[in-house]
């Protein structure tokens, strides 16, 4: 889940854990993707620490890349990130 490439980041301080009232932070405030997935920075937290579960569709697509994401180009992540814009 860490492994993901960045695909936003936000200037802002890292996130603390809203099931706590703990003011550690937990990851930074960013977003991160495997070019076909993409999820918050501070979702491996969530998994580690309250074994959050995945969706079945995304287990299935990380485990058919042995849980590595593929490294993305910066225009790999411009493309996305357009296509993402589009699609809202």
């Amino acid at each position: 889940m860490r492994a993901g490439a960045t695909l936003a980041v936000a200037s802002a301080p890292a996130v603390t854990d809203v099931l706590t009232k703990d003011s550690r932070p937990i990851a930074p405030l960013a977003t991160l993707t495997d070019g076909v997935w993409v999820w918050p920075a501070d979702l491996a937290y969530y998994i580690e620490t309250y074994h959050v579960r995945l969706p079945d569709e995304f287990a299935e697509h990380a485990a058919s890349n042995s849980w590595i994401p593929p490294k993305l180009t910066h225009a790999d992540l411009v493309e996305l990130s357009a296509r993402e814009s589009a699609e809202d």
